[in-house]
């Protein structure tokens, strides 16, 4: 559990000196700095430059909320230096675990405001190592908008000879009383910040590309979110100082990273930011924190030639730093982007570019890419949504995947499927129009019965929830908007002021090698052929308020398999379809039949789980004729499973209607 951290109070001059318990028994002064917005606490004595931050009295969500934790009182964040030269690590913080020599900072340490905004520590390290380590922490800024708290850490080195060195920085964020707030990573693109979907496990990235990260609170607080606080990673570019860029970034629980000096191994299946985690130290939403590392390990050292000093530095900020806003329309079409996969010259507009500003990622709505590992490095990253992204549009949209990435199965896919794959292509284009152009739907326009339409602004929100859905038709047309989208705009330019260049297209042999199919049976079902690959009954939209809903299909069951018992005697191959809750609302009454199919049928219909069916109704024989007629009623809660098969073994050409009056 954590240690508790009062309230200081004030004294003259601006200052603040606490009386805080750390550890127990080390009685700690704390001076305080800052603006309006936000206020930064400083450690003058014990861990001498150990940090904190608040909100200040003039943000909107209120004063002395956390944004670090520690209340104004510093204790749970804190710096690292690592002297690989030497074996030793310089440790703001005492207790820590490491396999190399550990020091304290504090003792070494001295600490002078910078204006009224901020304070400057330096530690004057001798002996094995010949370092001065100077540590800014302030705030900068003057509204509400372009308030940041900068951390800028320089290590200079006073030696003979060259220095290794490593520095991380834990963060232990705290949006209010939230002490296990989500992780998001986010690009700036012309004006707006392309996020993936928050984190709330432990995740890290390798040299990560995003410009920055979203922490923001999900429980606990009265009703989250309260706010957000935005860190740099490497950006955005009109954050000064400029950021620099880990070559690590983790997003961890505190309690675990908190014992370590510098190495930090994460657990992806540790859950540090909900109620329900097993990373808890109080509040009981979680316990997260972030971990930036300068020079991770000795090959990505910061190499300090005598002499010499190597400056990092962070920011943690309110909101987007303002950025021009494109309002033209720039989009190119499908063909374009999955002609262009990657290029050697980092100017170029490529789908392996598009990808990277989406952060290593893109949410199709029935998965999300990449899910599987198609390299040697074992991450999940660009290079694998890419290749996943080309098996949508190079490989066979007549087949479904499998896990491996593959379609050595040759598993046939449903209409459904095939819709998903082909609208699929088309979304992953608009994403890229969007991310990398900035290009905004409401932008663009189309012709609609004659008459100029603008997209929705949420179109690429509703392609998601159709592309999850399961009615055909919807996501047939969506497929079709989204092409009219990727139609749309200017192709002669590209956003002015960016360093964009239309390069030559890539083989597509060498792309059609490399791609492979990201779907498989439960997120792009094959043909109806079991009972996960079940069809869902939709029945089609229509204005006629006289229309009868009726969905019908006409299957060849030849190529099919006999894996479900029959309900009514003996029965053969067989097709399934399913009707979820969205259709089968309680006490709607639904009849199937297969008349006019050419073999004598039988009809069971099932419901629950697929690993759990429990037995509905059936029907043989219906009408005195060989086909099979049988009617149920769901309950708004339960899958309804249709099962239609030959019976004792006949198969032909099945005709299945089904009706709900």
């Amino acid at each position: 559990m954590k240690r508790g951290f009062p309230m200081a109070t004030r004294t003259a001059g601006g200052w603040l000196l606490a009386v805080t318990l750390l550890s127990g028994v080390k009685v700690d002064a704390v001076l305080e700095a800052g603006n309006d917005y936000y206020r930064v606490y400083v450690a003058d004595t014990g861990n001498v430059g150990q940090y904190t931050a608040t909100t200040g009295p003039a943000h909107p969500a209120g004063n002395g909320l956390n944004v670090i934790f520690g209340n104004g009182a510093p204790g749970t964040s804190f710096t690292t230096i690592r002297s690989y030269s030497s074996g030793t690590d310089y440790v703001q913080d005492d207790g820590k675990t490491s396999s190399f020599t550990v020091v304290p900072l504090g003792p070494l340490g001295s600490v002078s405001p910078i204006g009224t905004t901020g304070f400057r520590t330096v530690y004057n390290i001798t002996g094995n190592d010949q370092l001065t380590v100077t540590q800014d922490i302030k705030v900068n800024g003057t509204t509400f908008e372009d308030s940041t708290i900068e951390l800028t850490t320089t290590v200079q080195n006073n030696g003979t000879t060259a220095a290794r060195i490593g520095i991380r920085h834990l963060i232990d964020y705290q949006i209010g009383t939230d002490d296990g707030p989500t992780f998001q990573p986010v690009n700036v693109v012309l004006g707006d910040f392309v996020g993936c979907d928050p984190r709330v496990s432990e995740a890290q990235y390798l040299s990560p590309s995003f410009d920055a990260y979203v922490i923001e609170d999900n429980d606990v607080n009265p009703n989250p979110p309260t706010f957000n606080i935005f860190g740099s990673v490497n950006g955005p570019a009109g954050i000064q100082p400029q950021p620099t860029g880990p070559d690590l970034l983790q997003f961890t629980c505190w309690p675990t990273s908190f014992g370590s000096a510098f190495t930090y191994t994460v657990d992806p299946t540790r859950d540090v930011a909900t109620t329900t985690g097993t990373c808890q130290s109080g509040t009981g939403g979680g316990d997260s924190a972030v971990l930036y590392f300068f020079g991770a390990n000795n090959a990505s050292a910061l190499l300090i030639a005598p002499g010499e000093s190597k400056t990092v530095s962070i920011s943690l900020f309110l909101r987007p730093i303002a950025e021009s806003v494109v309002t033209n329309c720039i989009t190119r079409d499908a063909r374009f982007w999955f002609t262009r996969g990657t290029n050697a010259n980092p100017n170029c507009v490529t789908l392996h570019r598009a990808i990277r500003a989406n952060c290593d990622s893109f949410n199709l709505g029935f998965l999300s890419i990449p899910r599987g590992y198609h390299n040697d490095n074992h991450i999940l990253d660009v290079e694998d949504a890419l290749i996943e992204a080309l098996g949508l549009y190079y490989r066979g949209r007549g087949l479904t995947g499998e896990l491996g990435g593959t379609q050595s199965q040759k598993r046939r896919a449903s209409a459904l499927c095939v819709e998903r794959k082909r609208t699929a292509v088309e979304l992953i284009a608009a994403l890229a129009n969007t991310v990398m152009f900035g290009t905004r739907p409401e932008n663009c326009v189309y012709i609609n019965s004659g008459v100029h339409t603008n997209f929705p602004a949420d179109l690429i929100e509703q392609a998601r929830l159709t592309l999850a859905g399961e009615d055909i038709a919807a996501v047939r047309a969506m497929g079709v908007l989204l092409r009219k989208f990727n139609l749309s705009g200017a192709r002669a330019q590209f956003p002015v002021g960016d360093d964009f260049v239309e390069c030559s297209q890539d083989p597509s042999a060498v792309l059609r090698r490399s791609s492979r199919d990201p779907t498989t049976q439960n997120s792009c079902p094959g043909v109806n052929d079991s009972c996960q690959a079940a069809e869902a009954v939709v029945f089609p939209a229509t204005t006629n308020i006289f229309a009868r809903p009726l969905f019908a299909r006409s299957v060849d069951l030849t190529p099919y398999t006999d894996q479900l018992p029959s309900l009514c005697g003996t029965g053969g191959r067989e097709a399934v379809w399913k009707i979820t809750p969205s259709v089968g609302q309680r006490g709607r009454r639904f009849t199937v039949n297969t008349l006019g199919s050419n073999f004598d049928t039988v009809v069971s219909i099932y419901r629950g789980d697929c690993d759990l069916l429990e037995p509905v109704n059936c029907n043989d024989d219906a009408d005195l004729l060989p086909q099979s007629k049988v009617s149920f009623s769901t309950d708004g809660e339960s899958v309804y499973y249709i099962v239609a098969e030959g019976k004792r073994g006949a198969y032909g050409r099945l005709k299945l209607q089904v009706t709900s009056p």
